[in-house]
């Protein structure tokens, strides 16, 4: 990869009332290229973009949920991170298909309207 983004994804949809999204890239030595903070989806979108133009490869890590196929309750992931993490009072946010916050799978559309390629890392390392 020659360079990696890193998306703290606000929880908040709407352009307006969206919460700050902390974003950085990385170079492949590990030195910073860019880092700030956007406001909403398409702001988030559009800085990932244009952070990323004219780099080869770029490597998206999003911290927030891309993918919700659940329909309600916690996903398996949510409930093993509280359990394994709560002794330290953390815990992850749960989502499923009738929570409110979707932001993840939103951008993921975003991303993926302009060209971007979603990969869920199972089958490993992309080779191309």
């Amino acid at each position: 990869m020659d360079l990696f983004l890193g998306i703290d994804l606000g929880w908040r949809e709407g352009e307006e009332e969206a919460n700050e999204t902390g974003v950085i890239a990385l170079r492949r030595d590990g030195t910073i290229a860019l880092a700030g903070w956007v406001r909403g989806l398409g702001a988030t979108a559009a800085w990932m973009s244009e952070a990323s133009a004219g780099v080869s490869s770029v490597l998206a890590l999003v911290d927030a949920p891309l993918v919700i196929t659940n329909v309600d309750r916690q996903r398996l992931c949510e409930t093993e991170t509280g359990q394994r993490y709560n002794r330290w009072k953390f815990s992850a946010n749960s989502n499923n298909l009738s929570s409110p916050r979707k932001g993840g799978v939103l951008l993921r559309s975003r991303l993926e309207a302009l060209g971007w390629r979603y990969d869920d890392g199972v089958d490993g390392p992309p080779r191309g």
